[in-house]
């Protein structure tokens, strides 16, 4: 989970997971193992808190009948909110759930200049969008220009 700044300022809370799909062979020995990654949701956040947004993490858990005794590893950056060892997101879920005993920190560099990127790549977007949206009603406006010279030169016996 993260939160982040959605292009209307609306900071939101990304929940995403990671599951292993581990195949067995008839005897019940595991012998392939496939990692999936979903996004799973984004939700508006309007309290920032640490107790807040376990809540929301774990409300959106039960609602989607999640067994969080099968959650195993946390992900978080460097935030103190996320990933304090004492009070943040990262104890309270380890308080709930005692086995979630992998837990990675991220140091933001990489994922800062992908962020960095994909906000670049949807900005040309939204340029883009914006070009041909003025290019069909500038369209439009001729057209509907020549439309109603014509009518007018009709009219005007021409």
């Amino acid at each position: 989970m993260d939160t982040t700044q959605d292009i209307p300022k609306v900071d939101q809370l990304s929940i995403a997971v990671s599951c292993a799909i581990v195949t067995k062979s008839e005897n019940g020995q595991p012998f392939d193992v496939k990692v999936k990654e979903a996004l799973l949701n984004f939700y508006a956040v309007f309290e920032h808190g640490a107790a807040d947004l376990v809540k929301q993490v774990i409300t959106f858990f039960i609602d989607k009948n999640f067994n969080l005794k099968k959650y195993v590893g946390q992900i978080y950056d460097g935030a103190s909110v996320m990933s304090g060892v004492y009070n943040g997101v990262q104890k309270q879920i380890e308080d709930i759930q005692p086995n979630t005993k992998i837990v990675l920190k991220s140091s933001g560099k990489r994922e800062r200049s992908q962020a960095e990127n994909i906000k670049t790549k949807m900005q040309n977007f939204e340029h883009l969008l914006l070009c041909e949206f003025m290019h069909r009603v500038l369209n439009d406006i001729n057209d509907a220009f020549k439309t109603t010279e014509m009518r007018y030169q009709i009219g005007q016996g021409k």
